[in-house]
């Protein structure tokens, strides 16, 4: 049996990108299709950068976190809380809570 296999790709190889875009893919269905996600209004991703919108009790939204970071030991997502704007990128979104858009 391997017990010594790298988990993962080499950054800038190839097929790297292309691999993680695949797999973070299926990671995001899998999650958004899982009951704990029943809080997320709005998910969007680029790349290993996600943008999401919760709406529901806090503690709710700790739940959800946590079992984002349970779904793959290498990956572990951050969570900034905010209101009414929070940076993304190089955007910085605003709640418009007259109507609930969101604008950058």
């Amino acid at each position: 049996m391997y017990t010594n296999i790298p988990d993962g790709l080499l950054m800038g190889g190839p097929l790297s990108a292309l691999v993680a875009n695949v797999y973070m893919s299926h990671l995001e269905q899998t999650v958004l299709d899982s009951p704990s996600a029943t809080g997320v209004l709005f998910w969007k991703r680029y790349v290993d950068d996600v943008f999401c919108c919760w709406s529901g009790p806090t503690e709710d939204l700790h739940t959800f976190h946590n079992f984002l970071n349970s779904q793959h030991m290498a990956i572990k997502f951050t969570m900034e809380e905010g209101e009414p704007a929070l940076n993304f990128l190089d955007l910085r979104i605003t709640l418009k809570h007259s109507n609930g858009d969101l604008s950058p």
